[in-house]
């Protein structure tokens, strides 16, 4: 696992993978529904509530957690994501999603 080649890299996960994939050694799971911090207060901020402690200044690298397919038989999620914005270089970055 790439995990294992880079013992002092921060392993983040999107919600639901640290159960999904417990063999990982995760640093911190991104809360459920976390967005860019003017989302919150009415744009005066990030709510501190919802990231977890440790993490980066969400200020600087802006996550945004999207629940993009719905189960229709359950009801819930099965495809999550989570894109980032670096605000200094103005970099969308993106996994699946793309």
């Amino acid at each position: 696992m790439w995990g294992e080649s880079y013992p002092d890299a921060y392993m983040r996960g999107c919600p639901g993978m640290a159960e999904r994939e417990p063999d990982v050694r995760w640093s911190v799971e991104l809360p459920y529904g976390c967005r860019l911090p003017a989302y919150y207060n009415g744009g005066s901020g990030s709510d501190g509530t919802r990231r977890p402690e440790g993490m980066w200044d969400w200020n600087d690298v802006q996550p945004f957690h999207v629940d993009a397919e719905v189960n229709p038989f359950t009801g819930r999620p099965f495809f999550k994501e989570v894109v980032f914005y670096h605000s200094r270089s103005r970099t969308l970055l993106t996994t699946d999603t793309y």
